[in-house]
């Protein structure tokens, strides 16, 4: 199978986790595709100035890739700027938040996967 860029689907969502802004997510693939293992793989785009709110990963854990713009994550009590190239892991039963703190929104690709 191949998806051309275009095909992808894209789904915009505002305020996620009662966060700020628009938080667009291109479906690299989508749900149905990951075979049972995941529900996740996208790449996600953050507004200039938006939050993804802090919310706890309850049965599955999350993977993502910073590959532009300037962000800072909320690693449990942790508070961590990121930038291209960094990775924020929140395995089950953990929390995190994303914020958009840069001046172009902030990409990264996203995986979340079941662990149970």
């Amino acid at each position: 199978m191949l998806r051309k860029a275009k095909e992808k689907k894209k789904t915009v969502l505002q305020e996620m986790f009662n966060g700020k802004g628009n938080f667009i997510q291109q479906h690299i693939i989508t749900q149905d595709e990951m075979s049972g293992v995941g529900r996740l793989f996208a790449d996600c785009s953050l507004d200039v100035g938006g939050v993804v709110g802090s919310h706890v990963h309850h049965g599955d854990s999350e993977v993502c890739y910073f590959i532009s713009g300037k962000g800072r994550v909320t690693d449990d009590a942790e508070i961590i700027e990121v930038g291209p190239g960094d990775v924020n892991y929140c395995p089950d039963g953990h929390l995190h938040k994303i914020e958009n703190i840069g001046e172009e929104p902030l990409r990264y690709l996203a995986v979340i996967f079941y662990t149970k």
